[in-house]
């Protein structure tokens, strides 16, 4: 019984795969003796890429879910990671993470995930574009919000939008 990384040397043969092997001995008096082996072979993990979304906006999706795809060669461990630390907390169970983004962020963060196993480690990264659109000036959007302040029915008027959020003073959406 032999367990090996990647391929295994045995009496001047490699092997490259898992299986029971047998080799015929024969010595000069004429004896044959069969040796067999049970070998398990492993190999290193592998990630092709992560898959998610490469560009949020926290003011519609707070939370987002990623997933390591492409997994090769068994992986034992997998350990996600967020950079900058400051565009959010990263939770993960084995290939999957969930990023909870930081209102407060704006830009560039690469998401890393690293996979473990005996036979070694693979790492992937994705770049995600982070928006956070809190006002209509922020987005540079030709948009008209009439009469503000009001006690009652506001006129919005713009072009291209597909989605519209209008919230008070307060933080409530209404």
């Amino acid at each position: 019984v032999a367990e090996a990384c990647d391929s295994y040397l045995w009496n001047d043969s490699i092997y490259t795969e898992s299986g029971l092997y047998e080799q015929l001995f024969s010595t000069v008096w004429g004896c044959d003796s069969i040796v067999r082996l049970d070998l398990t072979v492993n190999y290193a993990p592998g990630i092709e890429a992560i898959e998610g979304t490469a560009e949020v906006d926290v003011l519609f999706e707070p939370t987002s879910t990623y997933a390591a795809s492409g997994n090769t060669g068994s992986p034992d461990d997998f350990i996600w990671t967020i950079t900058p630390e400051e565009a959010g907390e990263i939770s993960a169970t084995m290939n999957q993470a969930t990023v909870t983004w930081s209102n407060d962020y704006k830009g560039e963060a690469i998401i890393n995930v690293k996979a473990f196993n005996q036979c070694g480690q693979a790492e992937s990264r994705m770049a995600v574009n982070v928006k956070n659109s809190t006002g209509v000036d922020e987005n540079d959007l030709d948009v008209k919000v009439y009469p503000n302040p009001t006690n009652g029915i506001v006129s919005i008027e713009a072009e291209g939008l597909q989605r519209i959020s209008v919230t008070n003073t307060m933080g409530q959406t209404l």
